[in-house]
């Protein structure tokens, strides 16, 4: 993505006001690197191209001695510019030209040269940065590694600032909780309609509907639920699933890190809202690939190993508002305004309305205490009873029309969706927390 020097310009002049403004204890106004990104460059997901930008030249000091007020300046490399030094006229090209030598010219008596000289320190300074624009290391359209994303979340602890930037705490908070169900995403998977690119699009898609719906209720609390089979393994049913996926189980696993770390955590994260993030662990990771993991499954199975590095990133990223809860088994619980809610991936019950209120029946017998409602995922459909209080939560996938895949052969077509609900506090019986569901339908990503 190559960018115009007015452009680069105004990000600098942006982050520069971002640190003005935390110097000053004002963290209301700082604008993330998206905010910046939209503003400028009319595409929020170039935010890489600007905390690129601001790093080189944090690194190289190109604007510290130079007034931010925006000149146009030489817009080739190659100008030939010819200086008096004192006794004798040097010929440079504009990348030549020493910059100890434009700063004496800056601070000299002659006004014209002085101008002239901020013009083209100006320019040498921003072509250094066009042509890193121009080599792919701003802005650059290749996917990237799971180095590249730690590497970025260790800058932003080495600064030791965090930035609530897109809620922040000055704007009103209502009692309420939204509860995020993410669940079978399997990226891998190969189907009629789904591989690892269209889930990559519609993870995209799932966050900005995620964060769409966050800032519409501005909750007090998150609940983000992830149900377990982030993954789909291609080692799953042997032959079938090596020929039904289109990467292996460690290219899966860093799919998943990195695409829903960025299109959908920490799009949250930086909200700054306290966020409970429970993970559950499915079936398809299973460490014996093939059923479910049958000891300690929250620690055997692969999803584990995806939720502890989400759980590391957010240490470096210093999300300090981001609290884990993992399981060492299959299930987990958590309260939302005084009512206990279960949470498991789903996989040895189905989900008619008794099969899931006898379920939930065996996990209290398990934890001897009352639990008022159940979530789970595995079974790639939406399914709610009780006004939302037993849940099973859809799929990324799901589209079958042609019979050429184990689900569509055995006749299964589902939307594809994932659900948001909207808790607030309640009082007397019979009244359920939910007030609200909202169904992600993920298709509209592909």
């Amino acid at each position: 993505m190559a960018l115009a020097q007015k452009q680069i310009f105004d990000i600098l002049v942006l982050k520069n006001k971002n640190k003005v403004a935390l110097e000053d204890g004002e963290v209301g106004k700082v604008k993330s690197n998206r905010a910046i990104a939209f503003e400028v460059i009319g595409n929020e997901k170039a935010e890489s191209s600007v905390r690129n930008i601001w790093k080189g030249f944090e690194e190289e000091g190109n604007y510290r001695e130079v007034d931010l007020e925006w000149t146009e300046p030489v817009t080739t490399e190659d100008v030939d510019v010819a200086i008096f030094n004192g006794t004798q006229t040097e010929e440079y090209t504009l990348d030549e030209i020493p910059e100890s030598l434009l700063q004496e010219l800056i601070k000299g008596d002659d006004k014209a040269y002085a101008n002239l000289a901020r013009r083209l320190l100006t320019a040498q300074k921003t072509n250094t940065q066009l042509r890193r624009v121009h080599r792919g290391t701003v802005g650059s359209t290749q996917t990237q590694t799971v180095e590249d994303v730690v590497a970025s979340l260790t800058e932003r602890l080495n600064s030791g600032v965090f930035n609530p930037v897109q809620l922040n705490k000055t704007e009103s908070q209502t009692k309420r909780t939204v509860e995020i169900l993410f669940s079978d995403l399997q990226i891998g998977k190969c189907s009629e309609y789904y591989n690892t690119e269209v889930a990559k699009k519609a993870l995209v898609y799932y966050g900005q509907e995620v964060l769409k719906t966050i800032r519409g209720v501005k909750p007090e609390h998150i609940v983000f639920a992830s149900l377990g089979d982030v993954v789909e393994d291609h080692l799953k049913h042997g032959v079938q699933s090596a020929i039904s996926t289109d990467t292996g189980l460690a290219e899966q696993m860093a799919d998943a890190i990195e695409h829903v770390w960025h299109s959908v955590l920490t799009q949250i994260f930086e909200l700054g809202i306290p966020v409970t993030f429970i993970g559950i662990v499915g079936n398809h990771g299973s460490s014996e690939h093939k059923g479910m993991d049958m000891y300690q499954a929250g620690r055997y199975g692969y999803d584990y190993t995806i939720y502890k590095t989400w759980k590391t990133m957010c240490d470096i990223a210093n999300y300090k508002h981001v609290t884990f809860k993992l399981p060492v088994g299959c299930f987990e619980t958590q309260d939302i305004y005084g009512q206990k809610y279960l949470y498991e991936h789903g996989y040895s019950n189905q989900v008619n309305e008794k099969q899931m209120e006898d379920h939930k029946k065996k996990r209290q017998e398990n934890l001897k205490q009352y639990i008022h409602g159940y979530r789970q995922g595995d079974k790639h459909h939406s399914v709610q009873y009780d006004n939302s209080n037993l849940m099973c939560n859809g799929a990324f996938f799901g589209i079958e029309q042609q019979g050429a895949e184990y689900s569509g052969i055995l006749g299964f077509n589902s939307i594809p969706v994932q659900a948001v609900v909207i808790h607030e506090p309640v009082s007397g019986v019979g009244q359920s927390t939910i007030s609200g569901v909202v169904q992600i339908q993920i298709a509209k990503g592909y």
